[in-house]
């Protein structure tokens, strides 16, 4: 990690010297590195671990995924299907097309919000709650955590206004 943090990349001789395959024990029930970070080698694959992890920790932690459409470049979606059909069946049943939110996970900062008091990308967060500009939107996410049970996953139609989250007092002046 510290040679990937300082040069970008990670080489063969980084990974057979310092790090040993994980066993199924060390990643399921209460194993050391259940919800540890994973490297991956592109978006898609971090896409798919990330969704299976999320459903795993709102599961252990009795709370709910919740899933929206991303908003998607069709000019750069490179393999794009051609018909508008199969573009729909493509986004429905690919996990890589929906951005997560379980509500008491960490995360980090996926882009620059204010880098002067420290809020850049990479910053670490607590996912807190999600904020919606309509009420109707609102009425209905309510009524699905009402109906579903732990674990579940929540689709909404449309994205949430916002993502609200907790941070942590890690430089000097700020406020635990």
């Amino acid at each position: 990690i510290e040679n990937m943090r300082k040069s970008g990349k990670v080489g063969m001789k980084d990974l057979t010297n310092k790090c040993k395959l994980l066993k199924q024990e060390d990643v399921v029930g209460d194993g050391e590195f259940r919800f540890a970070t994973t490297l991956v080698t592109g978006n898609d694959e971090r896409q798919k671990i990330n969704n299976c992890k999320a459903k795993d920790w709102a599961s252990h932690h009795g709370t709910f995924l919740t899933r929206w459409l991303r908003r998607i470049d069709y000019c750069k979606w490179k393999g794009k299907p051609r018909s508008e059909e199969c573009i729909k069946h493509e986004m429905a049943n690919n996990d890589s097309f929906y951005e997560l939110f379980v509500p008491g996970a960490r995360g980090y900062l996926s882009h620059n919000i204010n880098t002067s008091i420290g809020l850049a990308n990479g910053t670490e967060i607590k996912y807190h709650s999600l904020s919606f500009g309509d009420p109707g939107d609102e009425s209905e996410y309510l009524r699905s955590l009402r109906c579903s049970s732990p674990g579940e996953t929540i689709t909404l139609n449309e994205p949430p206004s916002a993502i609200n989250v907790e941070l942590f007092a890690d430089f000097p002046g700020d406020l635990a």
